[in-house]
């Protein structure tokens, strides 16, 4: 049988079908994501069962304000669509609770949202919104606002008062500053700042004592405040691709800190207090002008990643042999003549980078185009015939044979 209809009008029966079989089951739930849509379905407002309702990844340029009668929704997806208003009606939905507008082309939002008192998800990312309405402060329940990929030059202080709010994602936006109020947000747990056009950032928000994750990096701050250090909860903190020409020693007192990111910045020496950080796994300092290396960073016995890559270091600290789970160790690109022997006792370590190294003489360069394997081997061998290592192996054998003296001792004690 020849069938004459257009991929149109076969839309337009699946989409009558679909919306028969939801309205006689008494369907809660309705799919149309991704159904090529270009015109919203007005019998869907006739469904006044539906809690969840998945329109996103269509064609729509407009949202009924007839959606509002769906009192019982409670999730409504329009993202990736081509909205560029939002009827105020919306805000009549006084169940919902997720709300997701992201990748559209919308420029303002109503004030009206602002009553969505029961809303704990906003998605609001990858519009061209400039502003937003203080009526957002109202939303108290709210735990996610997404908020990134905008057009956004500042943030109302009013978003201070979303006292549930555990995560804000305002990243790749035209921020210049931070309101001091969002220390309010005393259950915040990732904030998103990076890719903004930020000078300067309030102390106040060392008193967000539950934050784990902050983001900072691609802006154009030139120092950190110390009070960042206050951030006992934060695993994960980057700073890279600023202007910062000094790091505070009170970062070191970020006793959760997992990932610190300082990479593309203009620091000439990094405080040895960040030898402290004893839950640290990646320190991330390349394209910096650093000279110097702390000795104390050989105390991070849990760090696996150091990159040091595009500095002017013209040596490298022997302590650094400490740092028994490292893994991966960036040297290239700076002023380097010797590393330490030593660095050959790094068991774990898979990867030693030292590219770029002009004057470098030690290892030779031989070794250093047969890769990791062959350096740490270099280095191992050299360590065992210098006189420092000769050290170390008579060292060990005198400890052996103290042990093993004292163990006679008491052996001949016990007999008497």
């Amino acid at each position: 049988m020849e069938v004459s209809s257009s991929d149109k009008e076969i839309r337009k029966m699946v989409l009558r079908w679909v919306l028969k079989a939801a309205d006689n089951a008494k369907s809660t739930r309705l799919n149309l994501a991704r159904k090529g849509l270009t015109s919203f379905p007005e019998e869907i407002t006739k469904l006044a069962n539906i809690r969840i309702l998945y329109l996103e990844g269509n064609r729509l340029t407009h949202i009924p304000a007839e959606l509002a009668r769906l009192k019982h929704l409670e999730q409504l997806y329009l993202d990736d669509n081509r909205l560029t208003r939002i009827p105020p009606e919306l805000g009549r939905l006084s169940g919902l609770k997720i709300l997701g507008l992201g990748g559209n082309r919308l420029t303002h939002l109503p004030a009206e949202l602002g009553r969505l008192n029961q809303l704990e998800q906003l998605y609001l990312d990858h519009n061209q919104l400039t502003c937003l309405p203080d009526e957002l402060g109202h939303l108290t329940n709210l735990q996610e606002l997404w908020l990134d990929s905008n057009h956004l030059e500042s943030v109302a202080i009013e978003l201070g008062w979303l006292s549930g709010l555990q995560k804000l994602y305002l990243h790749n936006n035209r921020l210049t500053d931070i309101p001091e109020k969002l220390s309010h947000l005393e259950k915040l747990q990732e904030l998103w700042l990076d890719n903004n056009h930020l000078m300067h950032i309030p102390a106040e928000l060392g008193k967000l004592k539950n934050l784990e994750k902050l983001y900072l990096h691609n802006n154009r701050l030139t120092d950190v405040p110390a009070e960042l250090g206050q951030l006992s909860s934060v695993q994960i903190l980057t700073l890279g691709d600023n202007q910062l020409l000094d790091v505070p020693p009170e970062l070191g007192k970020l006793r959760n800190v997992q990932k610190l990111d300082l990479d593309n910045n203009y620091l000439k020496r990094i405080p040895g207090e960040l030898g402290k950080l004893e839950k640290l796994k990646q320190l991330s300092l390349h394209k910096n002008r650093l000279n110097h290396i702390p000795p104390e960073l050989g105390r991070l016995s849990e760090l696996q990643t150091l990159t040091l890559d595009d500095n002017q270091l013209v040596r490298v600290p022997a302590e650094l042999s400490q740092l028994r789970e490292l893994r991966r160790l960036h040297l290239d690109n700076n002023r380097l003549t010797r590393i330490p022997m030593k660095l050959g006792g790094l068991m774990q370590l898979e990867l030693l980078s030292l590219y770029g190294n002009d004057n470098l003489t030690f290892p030779p360069p031989e070794v250093l185009r047969q890769g990791t394997e062959a350096i740490l081997l270099h280095l191992q061998e050299s360590l065992r015939r210098s006189p420092e290592g000769m050290a170390e192996i008579i060292g060990i054998s005198s400890k052996k044979r103290n042990r093993e003296s004292k163990v006679l001792m008491i052996r001949r004690a016990e007999r008497i």
